[in-house]
């Protein structure tokens, strides 16, 4: 008996995980030059499959930028909230911000950068960007908080202005990092920031 080929609907995949994929794919070959059949490869889903999931190439690059950061924000929250001690959560921030692991860098910051420049021009992006930054420096601020609460910060202002100077410190040293500036390594990006960040909370922690 001849099989019937059912029509309707493609079979259901793991967006999340073909998100992640994708997520590969353009870290290795540009944001820019992301296309359906790239995925397809890379997953073994056919296009017809993904662009029902998805729709459009943009949105399918869109989709996969704002699950990198909602992803990299929780990667950092579940690293840095159990600690309790707040200078050792500042100092796990610094260190997982810049990051002596190369390709972990790299995929974190090329995700950042095309993102950032994607909420350039996209409203959608650009109002969730606001969000994410939001979230993030919060994210520090709870650590300023709990540590000027217990005598360790002694800072000069408020703890949102604080946080927001921590925040641009690691962005700024980690940017310079990936970029490829010889005099700026991770080792010597970490320490810098640590340093600067002891004065930006007015602790002598070792």
């Amino acid at each position: 008996m001849t099989e019937v080929k059912r029509k309707g609907r493609p079979p259901a995949h793991d967006k999340a995980e073909l998100l992640r994929q994708a997520k590969a794919v353009a870290v290795e070959r540009g944001f820019d030059a992301l296309r359906f059949t790239d995925v397809a490869e890379a997953t073994g889903v056919p296009v017809s499959s993904l662009q029902y999931a998805f729709g459009t190439r943009d949105a399918l690059v869109r989709e996969v930028l704002r699950a990198g950061v909602a992803e990299e924000l929780q990667r950092m929250r579940l690293a840095v909230e159990h600690e309790l001690d707040p200078w050792k959560r500042i100092e796990k921030y610094i260190r997982l911000g810049i990051s002596i692991d190369d390709n972990m860098r790299r995929e974190g910051w090329l995700l950042w950068i095309e993102y950032w420049r994607a909420a350039s021009r996209d409203d959608l992006l650009r109002e969730e960007s606001a969000s994410v930054a939001r979230q993030w420096r919060q994210l520090v601020k709870r650590a300023v908080e709990d540590g000027v609460t217990i005598g360790h910060f002694a800072i000069d202002g408020t703890a949102e202005d604080a946080a927001a100077s921590l925040v641009a410190l690691v962005d700024g040293l980690s940017l310079q990092v990936e970029v490829g500036d010889d005099r700026m390594r991770s080792a010597r990006a970490t320490r810098t920031a640590t340093r600067s960040a002891r004065r930006i909370l007015g602790t002598s922690t070792v």
